[in-house]
């Protein structure tokens, strides 16, 4: 069974209530799934607007500090819980003009990393030469 609770996942106040509103219709949560993300935008640095740069970091790495920091007491009170933050190859090898989303996706790596108990997921494309 699944319900929809619209949420803005940049907004504190919209995050807890979705962890609220699902603990009042499934009494638990028992894992989520940190996937909600803005897309790459090519652009350099120096052509990145400020207003992109504020929304790629809210989405994606504010809101998986919004919805760790709501759900993760829940689980913790639980004695269980599963939390995967999806990352991106992009945060451990970005391709050129990509600077936001990469940021963001590093960003993401080394905030699972400092939660010793969340893991997460690098997808990506995976080059090698050929013949291997």
């Amino acid at each position: 069974m699944s319900v929809f609770v619209k949420t803005d996942i940049s907004v504190a106040s919209e995050v807890k209530h979705l962890a609220e509103e699902t603990m009042r219709r499934f009494g638990k949560i028992d894992v989520i799934v940190n996937n909600a993300a803005v897309l790459m935008k090519e652009t350099n640095i120096l052509d990145t607007e400020e207003s992109f740069w504020d929304k790629i970091f809210d989405v994606n790495v504010k809101g998986i500090f919004l919805t760790t920091k709501f759900v993760a007491p829940i689980m913790k009170s639980a004695g269980h819980g599963i939390i995967i933050n999806i990352g991106s190859a992009a945060g451990i090898r970005p391709r050129k003009n990509t600077v936001a989303y990469a940021a963001t996706k590093a960003a993401i790596i080394n905030l699972t990393k400092d939660w010793l108990w969340i893991s997460t997921s690098h997808p990506g494309q995976l080059c090698l030469p050929a013949g291997s």
